[in-house]
């Protein structure tokens, strides 16, 4: 907080509204076609919004703005205060994300693989380890530690890499349907997890087709379908 760049600060926060994510009717149309209908929401600090719809509506694409990877046609959205841009390294500081499956580097093992992701974010090498043993025991995975991801099954995976995602400080998490996959036990760690980090100030937005993740965890719902039908 408070790093300047390009004449602008950090503020953590939307000057109007004082929430860490601001979005303004933002949207996206492609050639015609609605990615995104127009979306407007505050969304503040340690609160859980779960993005909801069939596939197509546009929860995938909110979370690309959000994620500084698409921007908006019509609209705005801020995130601490910025525009989304992920080329950005004070942006890439505070946002975490998994939007697609995270690619794993063949050599390393899951356990190599956080380590490496926890000291690239600036821990220490007590730090990281201790960090990752935490993050594999939350999802089960402390007996797969030494095995490479090819050697994993689909929803062991998933874990690993919501293991690598968790493995970085941030203050924005986002999600596309982080239960994909996920049997019982490990979806209930991923509940416990995110709430957790509710709890302690992170922001988090994700989208899920799972009714018992967002009747769990979502202290807001936005159902996109219902908006894309409001714009056709």
């Amino acid at each position: 907080m408070g790093e300047k760049s390009t004449g602008e600060v950090w503020s953590g926060r939307d000057a109007k509204t004082g929430a860490p994510v601001a979005v303004r009717g933002a949207g996206v149309a492609i050639a015609g076609t609605v990615l995104l209908p127009p979306v407007s929401l505050d969304l503040e600090a340690g609160r859980i919004l779960a993005l909801t719809g069939p596939n197509g509506v546009g929860k995938t694409t909110l979370l690309r703005v959000l994620a500084g990877q698409q921007l908006p046609t019509v609209g705005a959205a801020t995130v601490f205060g910025f525009r989304p841009d992920q080329r950005r390294p004070e942006f890439r500081r505070h946002v975490a994300h998994m939007l697609s499956p995270r690619p794993f580097a063949p050599t390393l093992t899951i356990g190599e693989q956080l380590t490496l992701t926890a000291l690239t974010w600036g821990f220490s090498a007590a730090d990281a380890d201790r960090l990752g043993r935490r993050l594999l025991r939350r999802f089960d995975l402390v007996a797969l530690r030494d095995r490479f991801t090819y050697q994993l099954s689909a929803g062991q995976s998933q874990a690993a890499s919501l293991c690598v995602t968790l493995a970085r400080p941030f203050g924005l998490l986002l999600l596309d349907e982080p239960d994909q996959a996920l049997d019982d036990d490990r979806l209930g760690a991923l509940e416990a997890e995110l709430r957790a980090l509710a709890d302690a100030g992170t922001t988090v937005v994700l989208a899920t087709h799972s009714r018992a993740l967002r009747t769990s965890l979502g202290d807001k719902v936005i159902d996109l379908e219902s908006l894309r039908d409001a714009v056709v």
